[in-house]
């Protein structure tokens, strides 16, 4: 008799066990399925970037989007307030001042 009770303590283990791994499997896949796309909107930022050179040293400007520009010389980056000047009016000022810039 004794042996027949054990037997069935295990049987509802295994059942409770069953149930919490359905459980999780459930909760992990409905992770899964809600996180389908992070996206803000569906827009792709795209970086603008001039490559100048200036007295042989060649730097690339790239344009942030948010008033600022990342300035790349000799593998060294610096970001720069663009200070209310658009992206394209800094870029002509560069080539006023004497650089080639693609």
């Amino acid at each position: 008799m004794a042996l027949f009770l054990d037997l069935k303590k295990i049987s509802n283990n295994k059942l409770i066990m069953k149930k919490i791994m359905l459980s999780a499997l459930l909760i992990g896949a409905l992770g899964f399925t809600s996180c389908g796309s992070d996206d803000d909107g569906g827009e792709e930022t795209t970086e603008t970037c001039e490559t100048c050179t200036l007295q042989s040293i060649e730097s690339k400007y790239c344009d942030n989007g948010d008033g600022t520009i990342t300035i790349t010389v000799a593998g060294q980056s610096q970001e720069v307030p663009l200070s209310g000047v658009s992206f394209s009016d800094y870029i002509s000022l560069l080539e006023t001042a004497g650089a080639t810039c693609k």
